[in-house]
């Protein structure tokens, strides 16, 4: 303000100039502190005073019209003449020439609105601006660049709050507060879900989460679940072997979402639900289990430990449903399980560890059994039970006569049924062939009935005993034309070959060596009365069942 004031041409002495100057100045600071408007008025007050001031007198003479002459003469109307005329307007001469409005002239042409002698503009209102350009709400800015609301020429704000504060302050809260989101995926306590964790950090708070997932890490996301609260999720319409990709994002009260890191989660193969173990030696468990429904599950990972809370040990991999660890300690219990896997190496579709199964090891020789009619009879006859190189104890429980019916009840081992004798034996495995003595006057469905009752005495006497159930023998075409009734011989092995499935065990036939090409017994094999073997039959049936017995373990 001190500039416009020195800039304006009055004439005044020293004294009352100075005087001036302080009351004008203490309108300006009062207008910068009380408000903009204030500020604009007492702009408006410095051109009003500036044109309505008084002349006063100085060194030089006055004329009876007030008019303060220079040295110049004054002429009868009080006017000081100069080098220039002046207007009746009793306008102020200097170098310049006047318009006819009264304003007053610098260096610079003027144009009729007011200019003042520094070249600025005042506006419709009379305000006064300096160097720099005012906007049309009357704001003075000073050389940096100012906002529309209000500011002071130097930058700073008015000490009175102004509408559009209270949102700038809320939009800088809003700013200084941070949301950031961390998740993970790992498997769920059911084995079968996968479980999505996230943790918010920063000081900043979320209205609700966002749970999505994806099939590529960089493909497109679907949200599977909106939470307000909590900090996980469980995703239960996963299928096992799949690989899923996860994040979380975090919806502020704005509705902004703050997104985490992408997770990556391999469904895992459903756990089998447990194993069976047989003992095989002393130092030996055969580990048994049923393979898995799922197409993906082609590995199986057999493992051991010798606490059921200790660190399981892998044993090995096979494809079969069977492994038979050995290496083992005598007098030591040991705990096993199975895991079902897509490869051979680890990788995360293997499924968790199945419910495991306890042994105690001891001393043990294994025994297997072979069990039926007149036809076994002939394995110790021929003398080719030896021949039949699968290690361990062998025995056989058979008799002249026995069928589906006597084999449960007829008491020929001193004292006991052979259902009888091959429980007290306990053995590892048990071979059973029987059908020949009743096929030919029975209907072959009787003869299943029976068998499923013998099969299910030896499983609740002797449950850990592997029972295999054998194909009945062909008989020479001859014998089924004079017997009719054995022509349902290759029916009953269909229907026991059902039986072995219904009866969770296992069917072997190897009867096809001993055919013609008719199907029935070839007259190489026959001893004679159509049904029983030669000795030549017999070696290359204990070649077989050698074969046959050492795939099973």
């Amino acid at each position: 303000m001190t500039k416009w004031l020195t800039g304006i041409p009055m004439i005044v002495d020293a004294s009352k100039m100075k005087r001036m100057k302080a009351v004008l100045l203490s309108m300006v600071c009062t207008a910068v502190i009380c408000s903009p408007a204030g500020y604009v008025s007492a702009q408006t007050h410095i051109i009003r005073l500036e044109n309505s001031v008084e002349q006063m007198p100085d060194t030089n003479s006055q004329n009876p019209g007030g008019q303060i002459p220079d040295g110049n003469s004054q002429d009868s109307n009080g006017q000081l003449p100069s080098g220039s005329n002046q207007n009746l307007n009793e306008q102020l001469p200097d170098n310049n020439n006047q318009n006819p409005n009264g304003q007053l002239p610098d260096s610079n042409n003027q144009n009729p609105n007011k200019q003042l002698p520094d070249g600025n503009h005042p506006d419709s209102n009379g305000q006064m601006p300096d160097r720099d350009d005012q906007d049309p709400n009357g704001q003075i800015p000073d050389r940096d660049s100012q906002n529309p609301d209000t500011q002071l020429p130097d930058g700073e704000d008015f000490g009175e709050m102004q509408p559009g504060d209270a949102e700038e302050e809320r939009d800088e809260e809003k700013e200084a507060e941070t949301v950031k989101v961390t998740a993970s995926v790992g498997l769920g306590k059911d084995g079968t879900s996968a479980k999505v964790s996230w943790k918010k950090a920063g000081n900043g708070k979320a209205a609700s989460y966002l749970v999505q997932r994806g099939s590529a890490r960089n493909g497109d996301f679907k949200t599977i679940a909106r939470l307000e609260t909590g900090k996980s999720y469980l995703d239960q319409k996963v299928a096992s072997a799949n690989r899923y990709y996860y994040r979380v994002a975090a919806k502020t009260k704005s509705g902004d979402l703050i997104y985490s890191k992408v997770c990556k989660f391999q469904c895992p193969l459903e756990p089998l639900p447990g194993v069976k173990l047989a003992r095989y030696s002393t130092s030996s468990v055969k580990v048994m289990w049923n393979k898995s429904s799922n197409q993906h599950a082609v590995w199986y990972k057999v493992y051991y430990a010798k606490s059921k809370s200790g660190k399981y040990k892998l044993a090995g991999v096979t494809k079969n449903n069977w492994y038979r660890v050995t290496g083992l300690k005598n007098q030591q219990d040991y705990y096993f399980g199975v895991k079902a896997c897509t490869t051979k190496n680890v990788s995360g579709f293997d499924s968790p560890l199945s419910k495991v199964a306890k042994m105690r090891t001891r001393t043990y020789e294994r025994t297997t059994i072979f069990a039926g009619d007149s036809i076994t009879t002939g394995l110790t006859a021929y003398r080719v039970l030896d021949e039949i190189a699968i290690g361990g104890k062998k025995d056989v429980v058979a008799a002249i006569g026995l069928n589906t019916i006597t084999f449960r009840t007829k008491k020929v081992f001193n004292g006991k049924s052979a259902v009888e004798r091959i429980i007290a034996s306990k053995p590892y495995r048990a071979y059973l062939m029987l059908g020949d003595n009743d096929i030919h006057f029975r209907n072959k469905n009787d003869l299943i009935d029976g068998y499923r009752e013998i099969v299910k005495a030896i499983q609740a006497g002797t449950p850990d005993t592997d029972l295999v159930i054998l194909a009945a023998s062909p008989v020479t075409a001859a014998e089924v034309s004079r017997r009719r009734g054995f022509a349902q011989i290759p029916a009953y092995n269909q229907a026991l070959r059902a039986l072995a499935a219904e009866m969770d065990v296992k069917y072997y036939d190897c009867t096809g060596f001993l055919k013609d090409s008719t199907g029935w017994l070839k007259s190489s094999y026959n001893a004679g009365d159509g049904v029983h073997w030669t000795s030549a039959a017999y070696h290359e049936y204990a070649k077989r069942l050698t074969a046959y017995d050492k795939s099973l373990d």
